[in-house]
């Protein structure tokens, strides 16, 4: 089972067209000068001409913005040219998998290490991505079948392995780096483990058709990336459960 979740303060934000992901200023008023810089530096001239004929009674900043994106982007698809930077995008793009990549692989080798899932078999995982304007963090979470072995808590916090640090909250947590967390909780005869990784940036969807909302871009992270990865770097003992 699959579960996109995006965490903002409103839902309609989380769908709306997010300024903040084009790297925009939403504070200040659409110039000439200031051109979003995920967009493509062959079309600055389609953006200056937009601006230019953009009506100045509307006062309302976010709006503004709005409206120039909407012209601009209808102006670059008559004219049949590619609004964004693919350059830029794809730069960016290899860096992120590459992160989350290198910052997986140290979590699985850390988990195999200890042999986790030996004595705690999956029942059901889902996967999550929480996208902030200028970052990302990516989750996995898995609920276990019944546990057997009532000594798991006392295991987990044994040093220097496994070595997981039994938090206030009753949460075991392991700091794999400071990018990458395996947290365990136990409710009744279940465990609830999650893996998170933070990413310093944001993808770009290369083929979007016009700018994304952060619940769009969640789900791309999610299903194009982060899914991608746990099928190519696995833990051991998950029965093929996509953790």
């Amino acid at each position: 089972m699959t579960l996109q979740v995006v965490k903002t303060t409103e839902t309609a934000k989380s769908n709306a067209v997010d300024l903040e992901l084009l790297g925009i200023d939403a504070a200040k008023k659409p110039t000439g000068a200031r051109y979003p810089k995920l967009y493509n530096p062959k079309c600055h001239k389609i953006w200056q001409k937009v601006i230019e004929e953009l009506s100045q009674e509307e006062k309302d900043t976010q709006q503004l913005w709005m409206t120039s994106i909407r012209k601009f982007l209808k102006e670059c698809k008559d004219k049949e040219l590619d609004p964004f930077d693919k350059n830029l995008a794809e730069k960016t793009n290899a860096s992120i998998e590459s992160w989350l990549a290198s910052n997986r692989v140290k979590a699985v080798d850390y988990c195999n290490k200890i042999q986790l899932f030996k004595n705690m078999a999956i029942k059901s995982v889902k996967r999550t991505a929480e996208v902030n304007e200028k970052n990302f963090t990516v989750h996995s979470q898995a609920i276990t079948k019944v546990l057997v072995d009532p000594t798991l808590g006392s295991w987990l916090s044994t040093n220097p392995i496994p070595g997981f640090a039994l938090r206030e909250s009753g949460c075991y947590e392991k700091q794999i780096n400071a990018a990458t967390t395996v947290k365990i909780n136990f409710i009744g005869n279940y465990a609830e483990i999650n893996l998170s990784i933070f990413c310093h940036s944001i993808p770009n969807i290369l083929n979007a058709k016009s700018s994304v909302s952060r619940a769009k871009l969640a789900k791309h992270i999610e299903k194009s990336i982060w899914t991608s990865l746990i099928k190519k770097y696995k833990f051991n003992g998950t029965q093929n459960k996509l953790f």
